[in-house]
């Protein structure tokens, strides 16, 4: 863990702060959001969407555009950790510090 991760992680948390942060990542669909979005400062649905399904094989456009609509874009934009438009199908990055030290400490182990 760098000394950034390490900043972004090192205030006292609680339980169940580090279960909604390991909830949000459990899915590949919510980690695919976040690092296209670290990439991109905006980005619409229609572009996550394509990207998932060029990652994952099984996902097709319609399917994941579906579920970034109705399940993850709403569950990232509840914990703060995305802002989502759902009129305008547009979402970017907020400042979640602890989700993306989490990833980012996860990538380097992989």
């Amino acid at each position: 863990m760098n000394a950034e991760n390490l900043t972004a992680v090192s205030r006292e948390r609680t339980i169940e702060e580090f279960d909604e942060v390991f909830d949000l990542l459990a899915h590949p669909h919510r980690r695919t959001v976040i690092d296209e979005l670290e990439s991109d400062v905006t980005v619409t649905v229609r572009e996550l969407a394509e990207r998932i399904a060029e990652r994952r094989d099984s996902a097709s456009l319609s399917s994941a555009r579906i579920a970034l609509c109705h399940n993850h874009l709403p569950r990232l934009a509840e914990a703060g950790v995305v802002s989502y438009d759902h009129d305008e199908k547009r979402c970017e990055l907020n400042d979640a510090a602890a989700v993306r030290a989490v990833l980012a400490t996860a990538r380097e182990q992989v």
